[in-house]
């Protein structure tokens, strides 16, 4: 019994000691490390580039960013490596997060993309026409090229979207170059600008022989409207309207307001020298025998003939270009002025030079009704109505040949592109074109686009140009794009240029010039004044 006892206790010991070592057992679990970055290549990218980054502990790895910026995507390649892709992406640590804890390097330098275009319109265009490039990364571009040759101007609209201007252009690539890089794209083409369309011909007055015109070409037997011209001055007085004042009083009340106005609207293009011959010469019959105050063709001719005949012994006339003959200031009866225009070869005779064109002028005349007269020598039509009480209705106070005393005297855009003043690669010649814009920079400055020219027919064309306060026409009320139309098959004086939109009772025009936001029509032409800045006026323009 006793044995037994014992043998029970010592079972019992056995199992309490083999319990309390089970119970004081200790089980240490092994935790997964940190990530840590050892290194990446490349150290600099651009959006969609790849990154690999080596070190340890990627497994399980939850963000990659590039300077705070997430990545496009990763791949956790093994516990050592990782590939991650380029988002937006800036400048500063590349970093990598897992379940355990976050690492970071810094040395990352984001690169902005460079640019990239997918497409263009119009394949086919030429100068001064409007491409539309679309793409990528445009933000920053700083050259634009067809062909390899710069674009006039660009507009950046987005950084998918570029609008661009056409210079002398050339077919081939169109390439847009940004701080970042340059991306090209082939299928271009150059079409080099056919005026024929908007250089308009005047069939009428070459058949008619009308003297003035304002058709292409130029009249040759009209007097040069480039380079340095002479103009010889004479005076003449009539035994019933004897001179009061000398001929350099009546000279200095017309120079050097001539010669300063032709030289500031042709852009220093046209310089005029004239030449007075300071003494009145008598000539023989009185003013109402050469048929003043309504004086004809032929007593004008035989006026003109007696007056060089006079002057020929003491002015040589062989170097002038077309003479000025200014009556007495003592002929009351005579207070306007005329032109002489003859075509070549029946001009007056002196010095042995054929002279095919004068003006006889007023002595009460000023430099700017001089200059008025000058222009029918120079070929350019009277913008005034001649068969109208309303004598200005159709241009109103724009242009010198409306009226000498109008608030915008300078002469319209087509007069300047017809006397060679503004070249062909001034002008917008919107011939077969559905739509376009253009900034038009002002007609008083030199420089720059002066026309959007639409041909509508076979004689005429609507003309946009841009009118601001400066020059001979600071004291227009109102600045902007004045659209009108030409019509080179009317004669003289029948509105050869009319101010749109029309209003024969408005004789002023001078609240003509568009405000912004105004569309002005004309058949199926419509022209729009979309904005404008210091360097011009904005016009969008469409062929319905």
């Amino acid at each position: 019994m006793y044995k037994r006892f014992i043998l029970s206790l010592l079972i019992l010991v056995c199992l309490w000691v083999s319990c309390k070592k089970e119970e004081t057992k200790i089980v240490v679990p092994v935790l997964p490390n940190s990530p840590t970055i050892a290194s990446f290549s490349p150290t600099s990218g651009t959006t969609n580039d790849k990154v690999t980054i080596t070190g340890s502990n990627f497994t399980d790895a939850t963000k990659v960013s590039f300077g705070g910026t997430l990545a496009a995507s990763f791949i956790v390649d093994s516990p050592t490596s990782l590939t991650a892709v380029v988002a937006g992406g800036k400048t500063g640590d590349i970093s990598i997060t897992t379940p355990i804890g976050v690492t970071s390097k810094s040395g990352f330098t984001y690169k902005l993309p460079g640019p990239s275009i997918l497409s263009f319109l119009p394949l086919i265009a030429t100068a001064n026409d409007i491409v539309q490039i679309t793409g990528n990364n445009f933000t920053g571009a700083t050259v634009v090229s067809f062909g390899g040759i710069p674009a006039t101007k660009f507009y950046v609209e987005s950084a998918i979207l570029i609008t661009a201007w056409i210079g002398t252009g050339a077919s081939g690539d169109v390439s847009v170059t940004t701080p970042n890089g340059v991306s090209k794209k082939t299928g271009f083409s150059y079409v080099k600008p056919d005026f024929a369309a908007c250089k308009i011909p005047n069939i009428k007055y070459i058949l008619e022989s009308q003297s003035t015109g304002i058709g292409f070409p130029r009249r040759i037997d009209r007097i040069p409207s480039t380079g340095t011209i002479n103009l010889k001055l004479i005076f003449i007085d009539y035994k019933d309207a004897p001179a009061t004042k000398t001929p350099k009083e009546v000279f200095e009340s017309l120079s050097p307001s001539a010669e300063d106005f032709l030289k500031g609207v042709s852009y220093g293009n046209l310089k005029v020298n004239l030449i007075p011959e300071f003494k009145w010469y008598r000539v023989s019959k009185t003013t109402a025998d050469y048929g003043w105050p309504i004086i004809k063709t032929a007593p004008l001719r035989e006026l003109c003939d007696e007056a060089i005949a006079l002057a020929d012994p003491t002015v040589d006339f062989s170097t002038s270009d077309a003479f000025v003959i200014i009556n007495s200031d003592g002929a009351v009866n005579i207070n306007y002025s005329k032109t002489y225009a003859r075509p070549i070869g029946y001009g007056v005779t002196a010095d042995g030079k054929i002279l095919n064109n004068g003006i006889v002028l007023s002595a009460k005349i000023n430099g700017l009704k001089m200059v008025q007269e000058m222009g029918r020598i120079l070929t350019l039509t009277d913008l005034w109505d001649q068969s109208d009480s309303r004598a200005t209705r159709f241009t109103g106070d724009f242009d010198l040949m409306s009226t000498a005393t109008g608030l915008g005297p300078e002469y319209f855009g087509w007069e300047r592109w017809l006397l060679g003043w503004i070249n062909d690669d001034q002008v917008v010649c919107a011939s077969n074109t559905g739509n376009g814009s253009m900034t038009l920079t002002p007609i008083e400055q030199k420089g720059g686009i002066k026309l959007i020219i639409i041909p509508t027919n076979e004689n005429t064309a609507v003309v946009v140009e841009s009118r601001r306060a400066l020059g001979f026409d600071k004291l227009i009320p109102k600045e902007g794009p004045l659209v009108y139309v030409v019509d080179v098959g009317l004669p003289n004086g029948a509105g050869n240029i009319k101010i749109l939109p029309i209003d024969n009772n408005d004789l002023k025009k001078l609240q003509k010039p568009m405000s912004v936001g105004q569309v002005i029509s004309y058949g199926n032409i419509n022209v729009k004044f979309t904005s404008k800045d210091a360097s011009g006026d904005l016009i969008e323009y469409e062929r319905k």
